[in-house]
């Protein structure tokens, strides 16, 4: 099932199914629609399913879907309704086969996306997803993967999501969970991110190796990770060596690590030497920044001490 460009406006391919062919494949698609919403994802057949919901991010699916980032996730099924066709793709250009359109009712639309029915119907889509790759800290790019944020077990998709956006926002290139942290594509991840795991690099990490790589004795060895800083974002850090140590960090090729809401950055990150631990000057009656909060605060100061391009532009 691919979807393709074309010169021309977008076009859905004739029917060729017979109509009870055509119920039966919209039953079908309906049914592991729904069953996204209890599973987030489905396996069907030698597929793994995905359901993108709302407006927004199904554009946002179509407005990337040429780019190299986006090369995990093809098109499975567009659920449209008969008022609403999705002549939305006129403006990029793309063809959906016939197959892949399944026209719903506003109550079935709303069901897909557990919306009441006095609400407006969003748009859903399911996309087959590859696995997450598994990063290897042992053989990245600098040019490729740096800077890089690290998620180092953080639970709250909301949190998730939303530091996958500011990745995006602030010229980042790559996203990596080490173990323990919340699934990269759960729903909730998908909304906060608001369309950015369509083009940054998002992988997983092994801690294991991480710490191999990055922290052990053989690391002196190792020219790539040498080569890397590490920072993290960490109560350990003096609020008033704040901006000495960004001035230090300019136009070096890092990695920032952003850690667990309550336990904060595993201790063979935050006490190694080579970690640059930053803590971000707040208020003395307040007690912490919320995890996404921090992350993104740092980032954006890091993207200033940097000649990082922010994410290519795509015209809405």
């Amino acid at each position: 099932m691919t979807l393709s460009k074309t010169g021309s406006s977008s076009k859905i391919l004739s029917p060729t199914n017979s109509s009870s062919q055509i119920q039966g494949q919209k039953k079908q698609r309906l049914q592991l629609a729904l069953k996204c919403h209890k599973t987030k994802e489905v396996i069907f057949g030698d597929k793994r399913l995905l359901l993108i919901t709302g407006d927004f991010l199904v554009k946002e699916w179509f407005l990337t879907s040429s780019t190299a980032s986006q090369a995990r996730y093809t098109l499975h099924t567009l659920f449209s309704s008969g008022d609403r066709d999705p002549s939305f793709l006129d403006k990029y250009g793309y063809q959906i086969e016939e197959h892949q359109n399944v026209v719903c009712s506003h109550k079935e639309l709303c069901q897909i996306a557990q919306l009441p029915t006095r609400q407006n119907a969003p748009l859903s889509i399911l996309i087959e997803a590859s696995p997450i790759p598994l990063f290897d800290f042992n053989a990245f790019s600098h040019e490729q993967h740096l800077p890089g944020l690290i998620l180092d077990g953080i639970q709250d998709p909301g949190n998730v999501g939303t530091l996958i956006r500011s990745a995006e926002s602030f010229g980042f290139k790559s996203v990596i969970a080490l173990d323990g942290t919340c699934d990269l594509e759960s729903p909730k991840v998908f909304s906060a991110a608001r369309g950015s795991h369509f083009r940054l690099h998002l992988a997983k990490g092994q801690r294991n190796q991480f710490q191999e790589s990055f922290f052990s004795e053989s690391v002196t060895n190792n020219t790539l990770t040498n080569q890397v800083t590490v920072i993290a974002a960490s109560c350990k850090g003096r609020e008033a060596d704040f901006d000495t140590t960004m001035n230090t960090l300019k136009n070096k090729p890092f990695f920032l690590v952003t850690g667990h809401e309550s336990r904060g950055i595993s201790p063979f990150i935050e006490d190694a030497p080579r970690t640059n631990c930053i803590k971000i000057p707040i208020h003395p009656q307040v007690d912490s920044l919320n995890v996404a909060i921090a992350g993104s605060i740092l980032m954006h100061r890091l993207s200033c001490m940097t000649t990082t391009p922010r994410g290519k532009h795509f015209d809405r």
